[in-house]
């Protein structure tokens, strides 16, 4: 596929992500989502942020280095909002706390 012409998402949440090119999106037939991660090194750790829907709810997956620092589930928009402000404390924080 284009790597310009990507398929659209569906849900406005995580089309917001996709549009973000720090986010990567897998989006599949008919503009379900898959996954979304964002991953990124602040302050000689490696952070990964991770999104998955699972059956009617989204889970949250907060990596720091080989250690899982958070997770959560809930509705698309909490999740993704979660996730946000995960990266907005880790570029601004570094070392953010290990609690959402």
């Amino acid at each position: 596929m284009d790597a310009h012409r990507m398929p659209t998402v569906r849900s406005p949440e995580v089309a917001r992500l996709a549009a973000d090119p720090a986010w990567q999106v897998t989006v599949l037939t008919g503009g379900r989502w898959s996954t979304a991660e964002w991953s990124g090194r602040h302050d000689d750790h490696h952070w990964v942020i991770g999104l998955t829907p699972v059956q009617a709810s989204v889970a949250l997956i907060v990596w720091r280095d080989d250690e899982m620092v958070d997770h959560a589930r809930g509705d698309e928009k909490t999740m993704c909002a979660a996730a946000r402000a995960w990266v907005s404390r880790i570029l601004v924080q570094g070392n953010s706390p290990v609690t959402a």
